[in-house]
């Protein structure tokens, strides 16, 4: 398994699995978006699905809106596959649940509107640039 990092023009860091790898193309299984945090404890790094929303798995950048991408290190790959095959489908499993409850509750749009509310929350857009 190649896992490589590959840092978007907006900023974005994505770790991922290579699938595929042309000219102008390159295409990455279950890729996480990488996040960095300083706090007063110290820095921390989390993974989190690229498109959680998404059914798909596999996603193709154009290298035209790649910075670089480069191989990952031995620890941060080892990190990717425990995420992957530990933490993400726990995240996946509460963000289903929570998309199931919205679906439960269509018809009720404050219900809806605190479903939309905790999801947003959930995601952490710390890392990205401000609009």
């Amino acid at each position: 398994m190649k896992i490589f990092i590959i840092k978007l023009l907006n900023g974005s860091e994505i770790l991922g699995e290579v699938k595929k790898n042309t000219t102008s193309l390159i295409t990455l299984s279950n890729p996480l978006q990488l996040s960095i945090v300083s706090k007063s404890l110290g820095t921390l790094m989390s993974l989190y699905r690229f498109m959680p929303f998404s059914e798909k798995k596999e996603f193709t950048f154009k290298k035209k809106d790649i910075m670089c991408a480069v191989p990952a290190k031995k620890e941060v790959a080892a990190y990717y596959k425990v995420s992957l095959d530990n933490i993400i489908p726990r995240y996946d499993e509460q963000l289903q649940e929570e998309i199931n409850t919205a679906v439960s509750i269509l018809g009720d749009k404050e219900g809806l509107s605190k479903v939309y509310e905790s999801i947003l929350n959930r995601i952490d857009t710390s890392h990205m640039p401000k609009q």
